[in-house]
């Protein structure tokens, strides 16, 4: 059997379950259950040839805003993907899964793809592995394999699989799809031995796919080709030509192509999943003794709650009820339970300057990230950790002064048009108004610790002279 190639599409928002999970930063990059691994770096680790040698190394395609999370990430874990595509701007499934068939197909025709989100979470990898092996062998070339979860209770979340159906032979054809379902048909539903929810993974031949679309989507097949023909390559990244990518249709491959066909078969995966998207199905797949608490938390007499605390100091949360606490170091959220699912509708409703707060610890960057690690009237404290081979902006700030401290790494500084290099344990004075610029020429990431001091340290004191990123024509 030919290895399987994963396509792990990484460019959601993962809006409900803000604050962890913002725009700046969404939940696919995020340490959001109280790991040591954000959920992309589980998923690129559940299909690494390292681990299981079923696999080649994955094509990873998301945001080109995201470019730094997705080089940060895999370094950290010490993981390559065999490519890396650029979307210019997000245009759901059915744009994203066909790029990486083209791109798959255009590599080795013969290889067997395997498309998964880098946003879920599985009880047991191996497992699943073991089901994507199986069906990888018995697969129907002309046609497409997608996987369905076990029912465990009524849910409005998640799409529903009808299979036509219930033999002991697998896959199981697929009579049709059900989207997001009201709360009296999830009843309905989940009761029913041919039903199944959709997890949005599928196994397929980039030949067959690619002619599927052609004959139900010539028109995104048009502009998506046109799209990777004139993409930007360098290396192992592909950054995709907007001008055609912007005219593609935004919608669902489920939409688009699956729920037009009628030779889709589904396989079921018998372990328990969750696709991650609310504090609420956080809560309901990693609860103990009733709460989820995590190592800065605490919970008294609580039932049915979740506290999730990314500073190093306690959440002591008693007596609480089906309540979700999350606390950053820019804000507190308190919601009860059951709304979680409706908070990227109730953020309308709240102040853009509250809810634009990049809320994890972590504030990333196109160069890298920063931590902030205390702030009080008059100074903060903070860490940067900038990406090999990057630099921050030339930029100089009007109100505040800054101390940098090399912690590691070697450090190539420019203030006022003077060039200096500072190596662990030198530090340096930034005066207010002076230009300045830090840039790390290694391979690995440059740590320097931050200490700003003003009568104003928001972001928007920066203004930049020079960038690497295009942010000058948004100040």
């Amino acid at each position: 059997m030919n290895k399987i190639t994963p396509i792990i599409l990484a460019g959601g928002s993962g809006k409900r379950l803000w604050p962890a999970s913002s725009k700046i930063c969404p939940k696919q990059f995020c340490n959001i259950q109280d790991s040591d691994l954000t959920l992309f770096q589980e998923t690129i680790l559940r299909y690494s040839p390292d681990k299981n040698n079923i696999y080649q190394k994955p094509i990873v395609i998301t945001n080109s805003v995201y470019k730094n999370f997705v080089d940060e990430q895999l370094l950290e874990i010490n993981q390559t993907a065999d490519s890396i595509i650029f979307e210019p701007v997000s245009k759901n499934t059915a744009a994203s899964t066909l790029v990486g068939a083209l791109h798959l197909f255009k590599k080795d025709e013969g290889q067997m793809a395997l498309v998964v989100p880098s946003d879920q979470y599985f009880e047991d990898s191996d497992y699943v592995n073991t089901v994507f092996s199986n069906s990888a062998l018995n697969h129907n070339h002309q046609s497409i394999t997608i996987f369905g979860i076990n029912i465990t209770r009524p849910s409005t979340s998640y799409g529903y699989i009808i299979s036509s159906n219930r033999s002991n032979e697998e896959p199981l054809l697929v009579d049709k799809f059900i989207e997001k379902p009201n709360q009296d048909e999830a009843k309905v539903l989940s009761r029913s031995e041919h039903s199944m929810w959709n997890c949005g993974i599928f196994l397929f031949k980039p030949k067959n796919l690619l002619e599927k679309y052609k004959t139900l989507s010539p028109e995104l097949t048009s502009s998506v080709e046109m799209s990777y023909r004139n993409a930007n390559v360098d290396d192992k990244k592909i950054y995709l030509d907007n001008d055609s990518w912007s005219s593609c249709k935004n919608i669902s491959i489920d939409y688009e192509i699956l729920q037009r066909l009628d030779d889709i078969r589904v396989v079921p995966l018998k372990t328990n999943w969750s696709d991650l998207g609310t504090w609420d199905s956080i809560w309901s797949t990693f609860e103990k003794e009733g709460n989820f608490t995590d190592k800065n938390s605490y919970a008294y007499n609580c039932d049915g709650s979740l506290m999730r605390n990314y500073l190093n100091t306690k959440l002591i949360a008693i007596g609480l009820k089906n309540t979700v606490i999350v606390q950053t170091d820019k804000l507190t959220l308190a919601i009860d339970r059951g709304l979680t699912s409706k908070i990227d509708k109730i953020l309308d409703k709240i102040p853009i300057n509250i809810t634009d707060q990049s809320a994890s610890q972590r504030h990333f960057r196109p160069w890298g990230y920063y931590e902030n690690l205390k702030e009080e009237d008059g100074f903060k404290v903070k860490t940067l950790h900038i990406s090999p081979k990057s630099r921050i902006s030339l930029q100089f700030n009007n109100e505040r002064s800054e101390h940098w401290t090399v912690l590691k790494g070697e450090a190539n500084i420019e203030v006022d048009g003077k060039h200096l290099t500072l190596k662990e344990g030198n530090s340096i004075d930034i005066p207010k108004k002076s230009l300045h610029r830090i840039h790390n020429n290694q391979d690995y990431v440059l740590e320097i610790l931050e200490v700003q001091k003003g009568s104003y340290l928001e972001e928007d004191d920066i203004v930049r002279v020079e960038d690497d990123y295009d942010r000058i024509k948004n100040k």
